[in-house]
């Protein structure tokens, strides 16, 4: 399961109730930042039914296979010069967060918080630096990144790495600061 949470356009209080309800039934989530010129711009989260493991070898593998250049050039339009750089995206896990969403309203059916909250906050000034407090309680996570210490020190690495400069017609050179794990 996957779910886009545009920060830009919510308040705290209603990115920290999308994170614990999500939470509260994928235990197992994940969140992963969305950059856009060096910033965080948006979240994803993934749950899953059990525990997420990358198996950094196997994906060091398949990215240098040629059938994988398609799937390259993607992540290349959106920023991400390798897989590390993707995976260096991560942000948190329900451990990592829980001090942040204590107390937030857990959105239900028969309490569609979130749905009201959302509507309010679109027409309402939001903080522009909620990914900088969100990144705060980040760490490098044990046990999801499954490789070799220099597969996983790769990763860190690529967290710490400026992205490319776009260019196009429709895009300038826009380096900046990149996600950092």
């Amino acid at each position: 399961m996957s779910q886009w949470v545009p920060v830009y356009q919510a308040s705290e209080a209603a990115v920290k109730s999308e994170l614990a309800t999500f939470f509260s039934v994928f235990p197992n989530g994940t969140v992963w930042a969305g950059i856009n010129e060096g910033t965080g711009f948006d979240l994803v989260m993934l749950g899953t039914d059990q525990p997420t493991r990358i198996d950094l070898a196997g994906m060091q593998t398949r990215a240098s296979q040629p059938e994988f250049a398609p799937v390259a050039q993607s992540l290349l339009g959106v920023g991400f010069r390798t897989p590390f750089e993707l995976m260096a995206a991560y942000l948190g896990r329900p451990a990592d967060l829980a001090t942040w969403t204590a107390g937030a309203v857990i959105n239900r059916d028969r309490r569609p918080w979130l749905q009201y909250r959302a509507g309010w906050d679109s027409y309402s000034e939001q903080r522009h630096d909620l990914f900088d407090v969100i990144a705060r309680y980040r760490r490098f996570p044990s046990g999801l990144f499954v490789g070799s210490q220099a597969l996983q020190q790769a990763v860190r690495d690529a967290g710490a790495a400026p992205p490319p400069a776009r260019s196009g017609p429709a895009n300038s050179p826009t380096p900046g600061p990149g996600p950092r794990p």
